[in-house]
């Protein structure tokens, strides 16, 4: 009977101590991959706004659409080490399509929409495939964090089985 209390005792701290880790590090991820979709998403919605033709707009129109692609860069930056190879390759395509129009965007003025408006282009359609792979990986993450949640469950379960074992 000593022994299994003693088992008990020691299942039961190894179970809170991961238990409380995994919760920690699920809310944590969770919320990193919610803000890198966002960023992503608000970029994409910035680009397909209309190109102004207005010395004025254009100007507000860069500021915005160059401050949209400095906060995606410091996601990047902030979430590239904890991605997959998959995504990390992707990643670093589109970082080179990014800094192409960043660029672009920055010298070229309102008088050349078209060269502004090829480059917005090409870079769409690779934030495209950026926030399609980060739905798909976002999918993929809730389950797992489902599944997380369900053997936090199976734990709490087992716990109180061993509790009840040993009275």
């Amino acid at each position: 009977r000593d022994m299994i209390e003693e088992e008990r005792k020691n299942l039961s701290d190894f179970i809170s101590k991961h238990r409380q880790e995994v919760a920690k590090n699920l809310t944590e991820t969770a919320e990193e991959r919610k803000q890198f979709l966002t960023c992503v998403e608000n970029l994409e919605s910035s680009l397909n706004e209309t190109i102004p033709t207005n010395v004025k707009a254009y100007d507000a129109y860069k500021s915005k659409v160059l401050h949209k692609v400095y906060e995606l860069e410091e996601e990047i930056r902030a979430n590239y080490p904890v991605m997959g190879v998959e995504m990390q390759d992707t990643l670093d395509s589109f970082k080179a399509k990014m800094d192409a129009f960043r660029v672009n965007l920055a010298l070229h003025d309102k008088d050349d929409p078209e060269n502004v408006d090829r480059i917005r282009k090409e870079f769409t359609e690779k934030l495209t495939e950026v926030r399609q792979l980060l739905s798909e990986k976002e999918v993929a993450q809730t389950k797992l964090d489902h599944f997380m949640e369900d053997i936090s469950t199976s734990f709490d379960y087992l716990k109180r089985a061993i509790t009840d074992l040993s009275k």
